[in-house]
């Protein structure tokens, strides 16, 4: 009997223990958090915040400071929804794919980026756009399965700065599922600048392939998933029509 109460009183004292050092932790990475917004550095701010909330859903002054810091990072463009509402959906993003794909633009819509068609029913095949509407060819390497080229906007007030995009070849290029894009691409928010890496990978082409593409900043994640006949023409500007809109 005293052994079990004497049991029970030491998971107690563990658990109280746990608890009391958990928020031992999050209040000093609140503190380290609201030094780095005084002192400029929102980056820093923003993701400590974020783990905060992402750990600590009920810390309200925290989800407020994490509004606060964003809207001081992105001024003018209101907070941005946290990932889970912040999705494109399937069908959204099948629409810009097939718009960007035939460069179609409707009234009142934004401009679409377009790039050159290399035949719908080919093969999948690792080529790299030799133009895109709005930006200039500024360098290229080649490696001896890697060829990447940077581009660079033509509007000097482009949200996107400089977009990179490199194709790695290996195995049987002509399997859709051997072809894979790397997408890098800079971007202005206020007076800061930063890099956005994206991948996006082909499973079968038959018609119906299907693009899977990610980017990630700091730890929230968007993924665009398409389908269309030559998915590579389309996620590319479905990208970087997203970028110009951060």
């Amino acid at each position: 009997m005293v052994a079990g109460v004497l049991v029970l009183a030491i998971t107690l004292g563990v658990i109280i223990f746990n608890n009391v050092a958990a928020e031992l932790k999050t209040e000093a990475l609140y503190s380290e958090a609201l030094k780095d917004r005084d002192r400029g550095d929102l980056v820093s701010a923003k993701r400590k915040l974020a783990d905060i909330v992402r750990t600590n859903p009920s810390f309200k002054d925290a989800k407020d400071q994490l509004a606060e810091v964003k809207q001081r990072i992105n001024p003018g463009m209101g907070t941005p929804p946290p990932p889970e509402h912040g999705r494109i959906s399937r069908e959204n993003a099948v629409k810009l794919s097939n718009e960007n794909a035939e460069g179609s633009s409707g009234a009142g819509s934004r401009p679409k980026l377009k790039f050159p068609q290399n035949g719908a029913d080919e093969p999948a095949k690792t080529t790299l756009p030799s133009a895109i509407e709005g930006f200039k060819l500024v360098s290229e390497r080649s490696t001896k399965d890697v060829v990447s080229r940077v581009y660079e906007p033509t509007d000097a007030d482009s949200k996107v700065t400089t977009v990179t995009v490199a194709i790695k070849e290996h195995g049987d290029t002509q399997k859709a599922s051997d072809a894979l894009y790397s997408i890098r691409f800079k971007y202005r928010r206020g007076q800061q600048l930063y890099w956005v890496n994206g991948r996006m990978a082909y499973y079968g082409y038959d018609g119906q392939g299907l693009s899977i593409l990610a980017w990630y900043e700091d730890n929230e994640t968007v993924e665009i998933e398409a389908q269309g006949k030559d998915p590579k023409i389309g996620q590319i500007g479905v990208l970087l029509d997203i970028a110009r809109e951060l």
